[in-house]
């Protein structure tokens, strides 16, 4: 639906550490990126990863709510 919007997060591409977040519409949306950021962790400026918020989060519970291997 036009008009809605996803919260994007920036991270370092060094570490992953989060940098910020921005609002950004879906039609809008770019997660590839050549822009630099300035990295707390890091102390440098690096190239910053773009990600749609919430996808960690939500990999993280399907991969809990998958059956364990016997191995």
């Amino acid at each position: 639906m036009p008009g809605e919007t996803v919260e994007v997060v920036q991270k370092c591409s060094v570490c992953g550490t989060e940098v910020s977040r921005f609002s950004a519409k879906k039609e809008n949306l770019f997660l590839s990126s050549y822009q630099m950021v300035a990295c707390p962790r890091c102390g440098k400026e690096t190239q910053e990863l773009r990600e749609v918020a919430l996808r960690t989060e939500a990999q993280e519970k399907e991969i809990a709510s998958l059956p364990k291997s016997n191995r």
